[in-house]
């Protein structure tokens, strides 16, 4: 007996829900924002798709549909910056940087956006 594994199909409103970020022009899901830490609990952050993965639970084929519409070359600028972000997470605490966090969050928001970073 051969099964097809299909993958899940994602529906119009959680396309519709997708689609009105990129729509606007952005490169990333603004989602992604929620990954940044508050000033007052830095953290060590996931890269993009490891988040999107995190967080499709419950919406099977989200992850497949978010990565389909996201610009590659703002992927690759994201992950660049997240790993930054992490290389200075102990100084950062160490210093209480808040300017720091305020400064990542800032590129991050600009890769999103598609302005420059």
């Amino acid at each position: 007996m051969n099964i097809e594994k299909k993958s899940p199909i994602l529906s119009d409103d959680h396309k519709e829900m997708v689609d009105s970020s990129f729509n606007m022009g952005y490169k990333l899901d603004i989602d992604i924002l929620n990954l940044w830490p508050t000033i007052i609990s830095p953290k060590p952050l996931e890269h993009y798709e490891e988040y999107l993965r995190r967080n499709e639970k419950g919406f099977p084929g989200m992850y497949d549909y978010i990565m389909l519409k996201s610009d590659p070359k703002a992927i690759v600028e994201f992950n660049n910056l997240v790993d930054k972000y992490n290389a200075d997470l102990e100084r950062i605490k160490k210093e209480a940087d808040l300017e720091a966090i305020s400064s990542y969050f800032e590129r991050a928001r600009k890769i999103i956006k598609g302005e420059s970073a």
